[in-house]
């Protein structure tokens, strides 16, 4: 706040303007609308409040930052990090790590993404009861989820590969419906 020449009280926004961006293809009917939407169920953070989707990735995972700030139209929102964390060998030492990451509004598209996706708060520890998407759209978000949460190994001497996605124990009902 500041007082003018009459003493009266002005308010000042400090915050910088919000930039605009495309969040609203998250609800496209195309592969790569549901690729993210699987993505973000797995790395994603989902904050209702305030209307927004964050993730912050390790700097090795860039690319698939700059991936998703291009589909949402957001390539200046990308910030890269050093940050510090102890390690159990040695608690007083710090070491930095390096992540990418990005913020985006969703206030436009929030209940429309939460409808389609199953996206709750807490999600991690409250996944949606069943997915509801059929089909290639079901594939696309189940590509997105492993990608995020999972892996694909392929064995070395024969010829089948091995899916694996590390969840939450609250997620098995919905795996269940699968």
């Amino acid at each position: 706040s500041k007082k003018d020449s009459n003493g009266n009280t002005h308010r000042i926004n400090l915050r910088a303007p919000v930039a605009t961006t495309k969040a609203e293809r998250l609800l496209d009917d195309c592969p790569e609308a549901f690729y993210w939407g699987g993505f973000i169920m797995a790395d994603g953070c989902i904050n209702h409040e305030e209307n927004r989707i964050a993730f912050h990735l390790a700097s090795k995972d860039k690319e698939q930052v700059e991936r998703f700030s291009k589909f949402v139209g957001a390539e200046d929102r990308v910030i890269h990090r050093t940050n510090y964390r102890s390690y159990s060998e040695d608690p007083d030492a710090l070491k930095p790590y390096y992540t990418s990451g990005l913020s985006v509004c969703i206030k436009k598209c929030k209940d429309d993404l939460i409808k389609r996706f199953g996206y709750k708060p807490a999600k991690t520890y409250n996944p949606p009861y069943k997915i509801t998407l059929e089909g290639d759209d079901f594939l696309d978000f189940m590509v997105g989820l492993i990608d995020g949460d999972g892996c694909i190994t392929r064995n070395r001497n024969g010829p089948y590969s091995k899916i694996t996605i590390r969840l939450h124990g609250s997620w098995i009902n919905t795996l269940k419906e699968i």
